[in-house]
C-alpha cells in the first residue's frame, strides 16, 4: 500500500527505503491525513488555506449561478447541522465537512467535485483542533450568508461572503481574533450577519465617540475596538460611548502622553 502511494520503494539487494517526500502521492487521502495528523510539514495548513482561496471562493459562485432545490436542500440541512451541535465539538465538525462538501457538488463541475479529497481531509483535521479549542464563536452567520447569496442566485456576493468566511476560518486556526474594520452601519451589519461580533472601529479620530454610541443603538451586542488616531485626552470619551477597548498607536511614542496612559490605566 506504502508504495502505491509512492511513499516507501523496494529493490534487489537494497531492501525496502523510505523515498523522498515529494515522491509521495501527495492528493492521496491517506497521505494527506497523515501528514495533518502528525504536523510534519508546519506550513501545510496554510497550503490549505491558500487551496481553498483558490478553489472554494469561485465554488460559491459557481454554485449561485448552478445550484438546484437539492442542493439548497444539503446546504440548510448542514446549517441546521452546525445549528444543532452545539459545544459537541464531533458534531460540530461533521456539520461543518457536510457544508463544504454541498458546496462543492452544488457546483456540479465534476474536476471542483474532486477537490473535496484534499479540502475535506484537512478541513477535518483543522476542524479538529479548531472546534476542539474554547471561543471558535457560532459559526452559523458566516456560512448563512454564503448559502443565502447562493440562493440568491448572485455569484459575486457568493464569492465574496467566502472569502470572508476563509478569513475567519484561517484567524480561529491560528487563535487569533478576527476583527473586521468598520467605518458605516452597513459594514457593521454585514459583519454582523458574517458571524463577527467584535468589531474595529476605524478610523476612530474622524468616526468619534459619537458614532459608536449611534451604532451601538441597532446593535447592542457590538463590541468596538477604537483604532485609529485617538489620543489619551479622547479616550475617556469612546470608552463612555461604548467601546471595549481602545487601541493607542501614536500615542505611545510621545513620551508626555504615555505619563498620561500610565494615569488612564492605573
Amino acid at each position: 500500500m506504502l508504495a502505491a502511494k509512492g511513499m516507501v520503494d523496494a529493490r534487489p539487494r537494497r531492501g525496502t527505503f523510505v523515498r523522498p517526500q515529494v515522491a509521495w502521492s501527495l492528493l492521496d487521502p491517506d497521505v494527506l491525513r497523515w501528514q495533518f495528523a502528525r504536523s510534519q510539514r508546519p506550513g501545510l495548513f496554510d497550503d490549505l488555506h491558500e487551496l481553498r482561496a483558490i478553489v472554494e471562493p469561485g465554488a460559491a459562485g459557481l454554485a449561485a449561478a448552478r445550484a438546484t432545490g437539492d442542493d439548497l436542500d444539503a446546504l440548510d440541512a448542514a446549517l441546521a447541522g452546525m445549528a444543532a451541535a452545539g459545544d459537541d465539538a464531533s458534531a460540530a465538525v461533521a456539520a461543518d465537512l457536510a457544508f463544504h462538501r454541498a458546496l462543492l457538488a452544488a457546483t456540479h463541475n465534476e474536476l471542483v467535485q474532486r477537490m473535496e479529497v484534499v479540502i475535506e481531509t484537512g478541513l477535518a483535521e483543522r476542524d479538529r483542533m479548531v472546534h476542539g479549542n474554547a471561543g471558535t464563536g457560532d459559526p452559523v452567520p458566516s456560512h448563512k450568508a454564503v448559502v443565502e447569496a447562493i440562493r440568491r442566485r448572485n455569484p459575486a456576493q457568493a464569492a465574496r461572503a467566502m472569502g470572508k468566511l476563509l478569513d475567519q476560518a484561517a484567524s480561529l486556526a491560528a487563535g487569533m481574533p478576527h476583527l473586521p474594520g468598520v467605518g458605516t452601519a452597513t459594514e457593521v451589519q454585514r459583519a454582523w450577519l458574517a458571524g463577527c461580533r467584535w468589531m474595529k472601529a476605524f478610523p476612530a479620530a474622524a468616526l468619534g465617540p459619537g458614532w459608536i454610541s449611534a451604532v451601538l443603538g441597532p446593535f447592542p451586542g457590538a463590541r468596538f475596538v477604537a483604532t485609529g488616531g485617538i489620543t489619551v485626552a479622547g479616550a475617556p470619551a469612546f470608552l463612555a460611548a461604548g467601546a471595549r477597548v481602545i487601541a493607542l498607536g501614536a500615542a505611545l511614542a510621545d513620551p508626555a502622553q504615555r505619563d498620561q496612559i500610565r494615569t488612564l490605566v492605573s
